[in-house]
């Protein structure tokens, strides 16, 4: 039994003990468990992405729905003869508006074979004759898809922008893709080759501490993963004189 003295104190032994032994339980059970605020940390990270992943749409979902889509039909309004505005031809696969080199491609200039037409093998070999607009590729060297690939890069791609896509080549676009870049994936581009995606409309701002809070951490993770490296950007030769 405790003395006199201790009770009056307050102070019993098996009492302390049992508080140093409720303490060190404790302990263990975080040691064992993970800080909590850590763990409740890793939870609202992970809810916060999936919010900002379900509610930002896709980028390549945006993109291809605002690339136009042509057939050969189609450019053929854009010849400089028809009433479509503008001059239009297509390489593998792709649209380019190719207006600003009316001296090249207007009606009574040299190139005006190719306006309104799919010109890509005509291009790879280096031929003004209508019969080889709209042409499959099987026949092609390698030799002459390297000469493709030049034009296209060095002359098209930095000169004119792509508007659209052609959706009936005469060969599958994808076949090339290691030339090109990914056909399905094209992308609108000012002359030079630079991406013009659209800006994100700005949207109204939630009042909603929560949804805010969600939305700012999620833009902190995305912030923290590595961005795509662009495609190389082609600047325009003002000394050529031919477009093949």
């Amino acid at each position: 039994h405790c003395s006199p003295a201790r009770r009056a104190r307050g102070i019993v032994p098996d009492t302390m003990a049992s508080a140093k032994d409720a303490q060190k339980s404790e302990g263990k059970v975080e040691e064992e468990g993970g800080n909590p605020k850590f763990l409740n940390l890793v939870v609202l990270l992970a809810v916060a992405w999936t919010f900002y992943t379900m509610n930002t749409p896709s980028l390549d979902i945006q993109e291809e729905a605002r690339v136009p889509v042509y057939t050969q039909d189609d450019l053929k309004n854009y010849d400089g003869k028809s009433d479509g505005p503008g001059l239009l031809l297509a390489v593998w696969g792709r649209v380019f508006n190719v207006t600003s080199g009316s001296n090249f491609y207007a009606p009574g200039q040299g190139y005006e074979v190719f306006a309104g037409h799919e010109c890509t093998f005509a291009f790879a070999t280096a031929s003004t004759k209508a019969k080889d607009l709209g042409r499959t590729l099987e026949t092609l060297t390698d030799k002459q898809i390297s000469h493709l690939n030049q034009t296209y890069w060095e002359t098209y791609v930095a000169k004119y922008p792509i508007v659209g896509r052609l959706d009936d080549s005469p060969f599958d676009p994808t076949d090339y893709d290691k030339y090109a870049g990914p056909w399905r994936r094209v992308r609108l581009t000012s002359a030079g080759g630079a991406d013009e995606r659209p800006k994100k409309a700005s949207k109204r701002q939630s009042r909603c501490p929560v949804t805010r809070a969600a939305k700012a951490i999620g833009n902190a993770i995305v912030s923290l993963v590595p961005k795509q490296l662009a495609p190389p950007s082609w600047s325009e030769d003002e000394s050529k004189s031919e477009e093949l």
